[in-house]
């Protein structure tokens, strides 16, 4: 199972969202609140969210096989910025106060404007900046061919 553990992140991501999240809940204290989902993630875990909508599996249940809604990565294993540690990225999703989980758009919109305030990526804009097919909401990143040495 890919990791949730703050500890597992580069520190710059981990910095900004732990900053993105104390601002958070001073503007929104009744929630509901981004939690990781994914830090680092194993080459074989990669291999298996890469696969998802070209396994010739119904991975969601539904009857059908290989359709778009399976989808989960573009990144084969060795790739994607969760594969390295630390890890260069972070997944979240949203839980509300009451439990349960919230996968509203506008509030990872929102979370995005405090990470991008930071300087990190945010997956919700790779589909304007033409780097995939879809955008990727929960996702953070940092730019690893920067050459990123500070902390």
């Amino acid at each position: 199972m890919a990791s949730r553990d703050l500890n597992d992140l580069h520190p710059i991501i981990a910095n900004a969202y732990k900053t993105a999240l104390r601002q958070w809940v001073q503007l929104h204290p009744q929630g509901p609140f981004p939690f990781p989902t994914c830090t680092y993630r194993s080459d074989e875990e990669q291999e298996i969210l890469y696969m998802r909508d070209k396994n010739h599996k119904d991975d969601d249940a539904d009857g059908k096989i290989d359709e778009p809604d399976e989808w989960r990565s573009n990144a084969k294993p060795g790739e994607s910025k969760h594969n390295f540690l630390p890890s260069y990225a972070l997944d979240i999703a949203f839980r509300k106060k009451e439990g349960g989980l919230d996968w509203t758009e506008s509030l990872f919109y929102d979370f995005a404007q405090l990470m991008t305030a930071q300087g990190i990526n945010w997956g919700g804009d790779w589909v304007r900046l033409g780097k995939a097919k879809r955008n990727d909401n929960d996702h953070f990143d940092i730019d690893i061919r920067k050459g990123i040495t500070a902390v």
